[in-house]
């Protein structure tokens, strides 16, 4: 270990065992930490990183972005480590503390709005992040194709969780779209979604946690026949997942980190580089959504 590890594994073991309300010593501990395993590659740094992650000594905001970044990092190294399942299914269950949905009643399918479709993304920029290319090309869909469907609430839940400190630190986040409302109304415009009715929410003025509660109570009150979860690593999702099945569209088959009741995989790569793409792109959407509706 070089001299600066051994100064932050004494650092990592005194955070692990009393944790730090000085935000800007652990924004200064986490951001040295980020750049050792991004720059160096570093074993300790990537585990200490790991250690951060189940302190529940630590805010619980904090430590999702961690996790984020270390997911990040994880895809990008040069190197192969894991960031186990384990560390998101133990963030799920220790915000499941904080928004607490056991005594909310299950919505009952026949009692739900049959016109009525919620799309949960973790965050949409603008075309050409995944995100805002997936939920066109499901709304496109579902406008085209399902009669029944007339109403589509897209929920914009942000959980790569911008307002953590060390954001501005560390310099890599999420990236906020202060226009989205204007850019998606020429998105629909542009792929000709006109029959269906859209409804945009954002709620940037709130924290993570009031955002997610907020949002987790407005899909209730929706009360829709379908919740879509674009992406995995979908905090709202598993939240919700407890009082509607969710059904999460996942666009890679490697990609194990969600809970919810159904999981769907549409990795167009790998079934192009397989040569295993037996139909036209809008055809597997549309089967999709006859699974979605059909279950």
């Amino acid at each position: 270990m070089t001299a600066l590890e051994n100064i932050l594994q004494s650092q990592s073991k005194n955070i692990m065992e009393n944790g730090e309300l000085n935000q800007r010593k652990l924004d200064s501990f986490a951001l040295q930490l980020l750049e050792l395993a991004e720059t160096n590659k570093s074993v300790f740094a990537i585990s200490a990183l790991k250690d951060l992650i189940v302190n529940d000594k630590l805010d619980i905001t904090f430590r999702i972005y961690i996790f984020f970044m270390l997911k990040r990092l994880s895809n990008e190294l040069h190197i192969e480590f894991e960031v186990e399942k384990e560390l998101y299914d133990f963030l799920v269950l220790e915000l499941k503390k904080i928004i607490d949905t056991q005594e909310v009643e299950f919505l009952e399918k026949d009692k739900r709005k049959k016109n009525r479709v919620v799309i949960i993304v973790n965050q949409l920029v603008g075309l050409g992040s995944l995100d805002t290319n997936e939920f066109v090309k499901i709304a496109q869909c579902l406008n085209d194709n399902f009669e029944e469907i007339e109403e589509i609430y897209v929920i914009n839940a942000d959980t790569l969780i911008q307002e953590v400190s060390l954001v501005r630190k560390y310099k890599i986040g999420a990236n906020i779209n202060p226009n989205m409302k204007e850019d998606l109304q020429y998105i629909l415009n542009q792929f000709k979604i006109c029959r269906c009715g859209i409804g945009y929410y954002e709620k940037r003025g709130l924290d993570f946690i009031d955002r997610l509660a907020y949002f987790t109570h407005l899909i209730y009150k929706i009360n829709p026949a379908k919740v879509i979860a674009i992406n995995t690593r979908n905090f709202l999702a598993e939240i919700v997942n407890d009082f509607i099945e969710v059904y999460t569209v996942s666009y890679n088959v490697d990609d194990k980190d969600t809970n919810t009741q159904h999981v769907i995989v549409m990795d167009a790569k790998k079934a192009k580089r397989e040569g295993t793409m037996e139909l036209e792109e809008d055809e597997y959407y549309k089967k999709m959504l006859e699974y979605v509706f059909n279950s």
